[in-house]
């Protein structure tokens, strides 16, 4: 990655950016290295340079007016490429499920998403830590790490916990350093300003959008940048005050309406607990100390410890705390003595001996490195130490100081709380520690005089793991960043790492928040940067006027918009277009290169983001062809699927289009009484939750409503343009109609009745573009709606139990013949799950939707389904004979 110094450009310039990321610690980089690559522009601005400064790190001087916090910011935060990872020791661990939960007395907890939302982003954290394992918590792992000593203590007090480390693979006696990581690493896309520091992140005059980032350098020049959305990655404490401070417009700050920003400040207090005696000191290792297995030939130091049981929190309410073992080596440690004389340091003499004194440890610490131990140390002192989580208090908080900084900056102004719980959390830890030690007969501890002493108060120091000042809320009533970490109330802009946070936990925070980030970089890639606030804000012209791609027909052809461009149908839909001679421009979700055949432009228009303008997007169309839509998120189903459909449909009445074909869906009819249902069967309730009307889950519910919306809205907009309502079945490919070969017994035996409604992708796609094409052909418009069920009527038996029967007669040993129950088994199922009552709906496999109107119109499915389901049989009878002679070589 390329990095620039902010001085060598000219003051009062712009620089432009599709995405700006403010920090280039781990948080920020990790970012920036998920959207490489990606056909974006990206911008990470870092406060200060590649080494340490003086005068950059005095830009992080604080106020404290609450507990006690580390003064000397050089030590727990650091401003430069690679942040706090210039000086951390590369701890790691998972947040697990009760981290997430609400806990009715624990204040303000509970995230919108769950632990299981962030579990498969672990995996994608471990190049970036240098680390093997992704999730600390599993339990195959700790079964597989401590094997015997699995389950030690009583498993309803304390549970077993396991820390693990980062590690520069350039380093490998070092913890992950991410500014010479990212430095090496070959990032098309990204670049990088150092000694750029945020000065005011300027936004409209309603506060709904940034429109650019003011940044100063150590010459106190003014730069400007403008970029599509503006991501703050600059942690804990700077993320607010970047927020508060940003008062130009709204005194308030930025993202600051409901008065959240700055507030749930939450930190780790840490320290030791207990002290053991030195006569116990290798015992105590034995029994409690790390392991160091090897993973795939790699052997990688793990942390033993123990955590306070779900089961102990909830019945004696209090919050997450764990502790291990923390000592410091002696002089006359024999490893230490190793260590040194390798390196030709102190005394040769002294090193032998001391190496000779402890021959029988060296060769005990051997016998446990064999058996994923680590060797045991000779201590001065060990001492058990504790970590606790913090509740998310909303007066402990940070607001703006009456000073200021080197550019003018308010510092910040930190209150920082800490509660009885959390001091009540770690005496329950220390006790139940030495009480289950004492029982099984293992080194017990000394307490420490605070933890015996109930009156006494909890000296435990911060650890520098500042959160929760811009946190997660699904209501931003309470908190500053959505689900998808964008400040409530605005369009473009963003807020990753630890101030995110909901609640604190116990573990160590930075794998959780780079998943969090990876998370992040994943959902901006699907998000539309060309009409983004920033970048419309600073242009006078209409959008219509915006140059979006034409493409050109080689034929002649007229233009054909094409939304949804990405998908299945779409997919198909452009493929026969540019085969028939048509341009196409096609509006997808996802960055996309730019095409290389100029009969076809991609136009990224992500349909979520509730930017209903298509003024540009229809200019010069005379079809447009509306595949796009919203199948998981109910969130947003009813602005994609009703909202976007009657935008665009309004903005095709304007601009003259002649034709609009619209993807609908069987969905629309719900679950009916008849079996046969065509087009004049009722629909589904569009403006509420009818649940007896749908048997299925509520998304599937709230999809077969909305595109029932999408349908009405067209109806209501309807002028002059001619319309072309499909309602297709089940749309399948060959791999699709494979699958449902490779079912399970209990799934084919339950559902072997069940209509599949297959109908082939390709002749959906020829359906459409039939459609269009008869329009094009008249000599005039054809005004009005029509409406069509698009299935395929031409396989004679079209159940699961059919298409196994044709599968079991064209390839007998690839396919075993099972036994089906009868349709009334399968049918009272779902009755009793509805409670469908005496006169019971049916379930959608259950129900025929002929296209006998489609077909009297002159549709005719030009590859049919007989064909699909025969290549998908082929293509299983190969891979079973495959199997069974092998592959020949």
């Amino acid at each position: 990655m390329d990095f620039q110094d902010l001085r060598t450009l000219p003051p009062e310039g712009t620089v432009a950016a599709d995405i700006c990321i403010v920090g280039a610690g781990p948080v920020g980089l990790t970012l920036a290295s998920e959207l490489a690559n990606s056909h974006r522009k990206v911008l990470v601005i870092e406060s200060g340079g590649r080494s340490p400064d003086v005068w950059a790190d005095a830009l992080s001087e604080i106020e404290s007016v609450g507990a006690a916090r580390v003064m000397d910011q050089t030590l727990v935060r650091n401003r430069g490429l690679g942040g706090t990872s210039q000086t951390w020791s590369g701890r790691l661990a998972a947040f697990d499920d009760l981290d997430f939960a609400t806990r009715d007395w624990v204040p303000h907890s509970g995230w919108p998403i769950s632990r299981g939302e962030i579990v498969p982003y672990l995996d994608r954290t471990l190049p970036h830590l240098g680390s093997i394992i992704a999730d600390n918590i599993q339990n195959d792992l700790l079964d597989s790490v401590l094997k015997d000593q699995r389950n030690l203590f009583d498993s309803d007090l304390l549970i077993d916990y396991i820390w693990s480390y980062s590690q520069d693979a350039a380093r490998r006696r070092d913890f992950m350093r991410f500014g010479p990581r990212m430095a090496s690493l070959k990032t098309d896309g990204v670049t990088g300003l150092l000694n750029a520091t945020v000065t005011q992140i300027e936004i409209e005059s309603n506060g709904g959008s940034v429109t650019g980032i003011e940044v100063m350098g150590p010459d106190g020049g003014v730069r400007r940048i403008r970029a599509g959305l503006t991501v703050l990655c600059a942690g804990g404490i700077e993320n607010a005050r970047i927020m508060l401070a940003s008062r130009r417009t709204i005194e308030a700050g930025v993202g600051n309406g409901k008065d959240q920003v700055g507030r749930y400040l939450m930190d780790h207090p840490r320290g030791p607990v207990a002290a053991f005696d030195p006569a116990d000191s290798l015992r105590a290792q034995r029994a409690f100390g790390s392991y160091r297995p090897k993973f795939n030939g790699r052997s990688v130091v793990l942390t033993r410890g123990f955590a306070l049981s779900p089961v102990v929190q909830s019945t004696q309410k209090l919050v997450a705390a764990a502790c291990w073992l923390n000592g410091q080596v002696g002089d006359h440690d024999p490893y230490l003595a190793l260590a040194k004389l390798a390196r030709l340091r102190g005394s040769p003499g002294r090193n032998v001996k001391a190496i000779a004194r402890e021959a029988k440890l060296l060769a005990e610490g051997a016998g446990r490195l064999a058996k994923g131990r680590s060797p045991l140390r000779q201590f001065d002192w060990l001492n058990l130490e504790c970590i606790v989580e913090q509740p998310p208090y909303a007066d402990s908080r940070i607001t703006l100081a009456d000073r200021v900084d080197a550019y003018g900056v308010p510092l910040s102004r930190i209150d920082w709380k800490v509660g009885q719980i959390e001091t009540d959390s770690v005496r329950a830890l220390a006790r139940a520690f030495r009480d289950e030690s004492q029982r099984l007969g293992l080194p017990v501890p000394t307490l420490a005089d605070w933890i015996r002493e109930e009156s006494a108060a909890m000296p435990l120091p911060d650890v520098a793991h500042p959160m929760g000042t811009t946190r997660m809320s699904a209501d931003p009533a309470s908190g500053v960043v959505d689900r998808n970490c964008r400040v409530h109330g605005m369009t473009n802009l963003f807020v990753a790492g630890t101030s995110i946070f909901a609640t604190s936990g116990h573990a160590n925070p930075t794998q959780t928040a780079l998943a969090l980030a990876i998370r992040l970089a994943d959902h901006l890639k699907t998000l539309d940067l060309a009409t983004s606030p920033a970048v419309t804000a600073s242009v006078s012209t209409p959008k219509a006027r915006i140059g979006l791609p034409r493409p050109v027909s080689p034929a002649g052809k007229p233009v054909i918009l094409v939304t949804g461009g990405g998908g299945k149908i779409g997919s198909a839909v452009i493929a026969l277009l540019m085969q028939r001679g048509y341009a196409v421009r096609a509006l997808t979700s996802r960055m996309r290169s730019p095409s290389k055949d100029p009969q076809l432009a991609w136009v990224t228009r992500d349909l979520r983001q509730g930017d209903f303008d298509f003024s540009a997007e229809v200019e010069g169309c005379a079809g447009i062809m509306h595949l796009g839509a919203e199948l998981k998120h109910e969130e947003d189903m009813v602005s994609v699927n009703v909202e976007a459909t009657r935008a665009l449909a309004s903005a095709a009445e304007k601009a003259g289009v002649r034709f609009f074909a619209y993807a609908s869906s069987v969905s629309v009819y719900g679950s009916q009484y008849q079996k046969v249902v065509d087009e004049d069967a009722d629909s589904v309730t569009v403006d509420r939750d009818v649940k007896s009307e749908y048997w299925g889950d509520s998304a599937l519910r709230t999809y077969g409503r909305t595109k029932r919306g999408g349908e009405l809205a067209i109806a209501e907009v309807a002028g002059n343009v001619e319309y072309v309502i499909f309602r297709p079945t089940v749309v399948v490919n060959v791999s699709d109609v494979r699958a449902v070969l490779e079912w399970g017994t209990v799934r084919r035996t339950m559902l072997a009745h069940r209509n599949m409604h297959h109908v082939f992708v390709g002749d959906v796609a020829a359906a459409f573009v039939w459609a269009l094409e008869q329009s094009l052909a008249r000599g005039q418009a054809k005004p009005g709606v029509e409406i069509y069920n698009l299935g395929d009527d031409t396989i004679s038996d079209p159940t699961a139990k059919g298409l196994f029967a044709e599968a079991h007669e064209r390839a007998p040993g690839a396919i075993k013949p099972v036994p089906s129950l009868p349709r009334a088994v399968d049918w009272s199922k779902d009755v009793l799950r509805y409670r469908g009552g005496l006169r019971p709906r049916r379930p959608l496999g259950m129900m025929d939707f002929p296209s006998r109107r489609l077909t009297k119109a002159g549709f005719t499915p030009p590859t049919g389904m007989a064909k699909i389901r025969a290549e998908a049989i082929e293509s299983l009878k190969a891979d079973s004979d495959t199997d069974a002679h092998g592959d020949g070589r």
